[in-house]
């Protein structure tokens, strides 16, 4: 199986490592992706004859990591930039039923439309929203949709997302922990 996924992420043209290195400077509150919490799980009804689960395998080998670091205009303001940086093709691997057969697939972590930076602003409450510059429409965990917040030493986003009435869902919850991106 790990023959499988090695061979799966030299195929990603997102598995080349960025040379340059995380953009982050001294100042900036940096948070690391920790595969090990991750869960997802997605069913799919919407086609006739096609029943779909997909759910994360959290203690699977996992490829690559991302980091989001956040850069405060000073150190009690609500409201500043961030940047996402990635580093290969941040992919596990997932359980896969269709129809009542199973299997163990590659799954990527990553939309693709995900950007490299934007401005954020912090409530009270934790919840922090994300207003990306670049990429494209947002989806996953940071989906406008999504509950994104600080809690103590963790950046935890939740979403329960839902498309063709019901019959389509994908429930997410991913956690990047407080430390280096390296």
């Amino acid at each position: 199986m790990k023959l499988y996924a090695l061979a799966a992420c030299a195929l990603l043209a997102a598995c080349n490592s960025d040379a340059s290195g995380p953009p982050f400077g001294p100042g900036d509150i940096v948070y690391r992706l920790r595969p090990q919490f991750i869960t997802y799980i997605f069913d799919d009804s919407s086609q006739a004859g096609l029943v779909m689960h997909l759910e994360w395998l959290a203690d699977s080998t996992f490829f690559g990591t991302s980091c989001i670091g956040f850069s405060p205009a000073s150190a009690t303001d609500t409201t500043g930039t961030f940047q996402f940086y990635t580093v290969g093709g941040n992919q596990g691997f997932l359980s896969q039923t269709i129809n009542g057969v199973q299997d163990t697939v590659p799954g990527l972590l990553l939309s693709g439309q995900e950007g490299t930076h934007g401005t954020y602003t912090l409530f009270s409450s934790g919840q922090v929203v994300l207003d990306w510059a670049d990429g494209g429409q947002v989806t996953r965990y940071f989906d406008p949709q999504a509950n994104i917040r600080f809690i103590a030493d963790t950046l935890r986003s939740t979403a329960d997302l839902r498309y063709n009435g019901d019959s389509t869902r994908a429930q997410w919850d991913v956690r990047w922990v407080l430390g280096n991106c390296d």
